[in-house]
């Protein structure tokens, strides 16, 4: 295909494991999020804005459920409306993360919307696109698509989100350069910015580690939980007369654990 007089090779869906039925949940309100998860804010911005609000859960699932978009306003009104979607949602009992574009030119606006709670978002474009298809958990096999735990679900009132998850494709040119080219209409169109904007936040370390950590937290809980189990069952069948082991072995798993 020749895209601007250049010979082009289209390489289809930028997200093609995205699908509907799987990725997008029913709409949520203030009072199902729990203000113990992990809240951000993914930030593109430009002449066209997008601002995306997520939550990572105590699972590492990630619960997109507000957007923002606009064109052609100013910092000052821009970070009005992220504002009025902050007080919305947290009434000021949580700060979230602003993960920005590491190239905005309006971070100090930012920087001051959010009270200094902001961080660059992941400059490499294909790692942050990998990593959210890692997200979306899906693979082809040999009876069609195959769903393994996706951890990124939108909610359906973010419609903007979910047509350029549908529709955001892209082009490479032999001199390696890359157009944002829409699947659906066929044609080079710049402007995915509410999906851009999700791709910095979700795949910020500021929130991606504190989740690991619970995680590993978690698992040491369940594994201590696990073992104490197992000591209590050796110590019910020694006063049973069931054992084949020593009431020194049960003690020095006690130790072991204490």
């Amino acid at each position: 295909a020749r895209i601007y007089g250049e010979w082009s090779m289209i390489e289809g869906n930028v997200f093609q494991q995205f699908d509907e039925n799987v990725h997008v949940i029913p709409e949520i309100q203030q009072r199902d999020l729990d203000l113990g998860w992990s809240f951000g804010v993914g930030i593109d911005t430009g002449r066209r804005f997008g601002a995306v609000w997520f939550a990572a859960d105590y699972k590492a699932n990630y619960i997109v459920f507000d957007t923002f978009f606009s064109k052609d306003k100013t910092a000052t009104e821009n970070m009005a409306s992220c504002n009025e979607k902050n007080k919305y949602w947290f009434g000021g009992s949580v700060k979230p993360m602003a993960i920005v574009d590491p190239a905005s030119q309006i971070k100090p606006d930012i920087s001051a919307a959010f009270d200094n709670n902001i961080a660059d978002g992941m400059k490499n474009d294909e790692l942050r696109y990998t990593m959210i298809r890692e997200l979306l958990h899906i693979k082809e096999g040999k009876t069609g698509r195959e769903f393994s735990n996706p951890r990124l679900y939108i909610t359906e009132n973010n419609t903007l989100l979910i047509k350029q998850m549908k529709e955001w494709g892209y082009v490479k040119r032999r001199q390696s350069t890359i157009d944002i080219y829409n699947v659906v209409s066929n044609k080079v169109q710049p402007g995915f910015d509410v999906a851009v904007a999700m791709s910095y936040g979700i795949t910020a370390s500021n929130i991606t580690i504190p989740i690991q950590k619970e995680l590993k937290k978690k698992q040491l809980i369940d594994e201590i939980r696990d073992e104490v189990k197992t000591i209590l069952k050796k110590q019910r069948d020694l006063e049973n007369g069931q054992e084949n082991f020593t009431q020194d072995e049960v003690i020095g798993d006690i130790l072991h654990w204490h």
